[in-house]
């Protein structure tokens, strides 16, 4: 197993945002993390390719005054590595997130599981971030035999939101509105990724609902989220907050605009910092992709195509029907004309 460290870092913003989506996404999303290779055993960063699909345990490193180092080690989150490259001097990894660490599974016993696994982390003294006195780092080892998994949230954030450097955090995962509480989904069905983003289809004209359960750290304090996005792709309306159990609900409607052509644009989920320049909580930048209704569009141009035609007929084209056809085409023009208006109104960007 891979070992992937992390930590917070004041003059280093993206470390926080990164770990706080490492503890909020939902499994499969994409993430990416970067190491200065002098960081990264020899043997892993001579063949980067050898460590795709290879699994790995993503660890915080708590900076606190313990008696056995620098810092206390907290597992997260599994992953897979879908991608090693070397760039100048550095090595980025990117991860396919899996379950969570499963500290309900514990009890109260969390603190002596804590300890055995800086045990663990420690055994190796030549090979950690204590001996380094680096809080960012990637090593090879054995799988640790008392880690347990599972696609709890809760749990999770329960424990790391009362650690230091992430106390002072909001966490958010997006939820399913039948199952509240359950393991995150993401925003959208059906999401792609395109180059490392990930990116949704959304209809053009459709509707969609965003539920939110929110969690706040320790020492945090409440701000409402928000979704932005551009008012020419989509409007939104929210956030609706209620209080839950476990933190609170916050609802979003998205309303996604009307259009021939496809259009594209960035959305952000995110809550906002109290500071500028600074991450509070896990933040979801997503490419949304408006798809045209193409078959509405070519119903509603038959139609008035149709009706128009019907309606053009003259007296002399329908002579020699017995019929007082001019009467019923112009009839069927006519309701034509007003089936096709109110489609291409209605369903079509007027």
């Amino acid at each position: 197993m891979i070992l992937i460290f992390t930590s917070v870092r004041d003059n280093r913003p993206l470390y926080k945002r990164d770990i706080l989506n490492v503890c909020c996404e939902s499994p499969g999303t994409q993430i990416q993390f970067a190491y200065r290779t002098k960081w990264i055993p020899q043997h892993l960063r001579s063949s980067p390719a050898a460590l795709r699909g290879k699994e790995a345990l993503i660890i915080y490193c708590e900076r606190t005054k313990q008696p056995t180092g620098y810092f206390t080690f907290h597992p997260v989150r599994r992953a897979v590595i879908s991608e090693a490259t070397g760039e100048f001097d550095f090595m980025t990894l990117s991860l396919q997130l899996g379950e969570f660490f499963d500290y309900a599974a514990y009890g109260d016993d969390v603190q002596d599981v804590i300890d055995r696994f800086q045990t663990f982390i420690t055994a190796n003294k030549t090979d950690h971030p204590n001996h380094a006195a680096k809080p960012r780092f990637v090593r090879e080892d054995d799988s640790w035999n008392e880690a347990g998994f599972s696609e709890g949230w809760a749990p999770l954030v329960t424990h790391i939101s009362n650690v230091e450097g992430l106390h002072d955090a909001v966490f958010f995962s997006v939820q399913q509105r039948d199952k509240f509480g359950g393991p995150p989904i993401p925003l959208f069905p059906n999401p792609g990724n395109e180059q490392n983003r990930t990116t949704y289809l959304l209809k053009s004209g459709g509707t969609y609902d965003v539920s939110v359960l929110l969690m706040w750290g320790g020492r945090a304090s409440y701000r409402d989220p928000e979704l932005i996005v551009k008012e020419s792709v989509a409007s939104v309306s929210g956030p609706f907050v209620r209080q839950r159990s476990g933190g609170f609900q916050a609802d979003f409607v998205v309303q996604c605009k009307r259009s021939f052509d496809e259009e594209s644009s960035m959305l952000s989920l995110r809550v906002p910092p109290a500071e500028p320049n600074t991450f509070g909580s896990p933040r979801a930048d997503v490419l949304i992709k408006l798809s045209p209704r193409k078959g509405t569009l070519l119903i509603a141009v038959v139609l008035l195509t149709l009706g128009a035609f019907l309606l053009s007929w003259t007296p002399e084209t329908l002579a020699h029907f017995r019929l007082d056809w001019i009467a019923v085409l112009k009839l069927l023009g006519l309701m034509m004309l007003a089936l096709g208006s109110y489609v291409g109104f209605r369903k079509l960007p007027s």
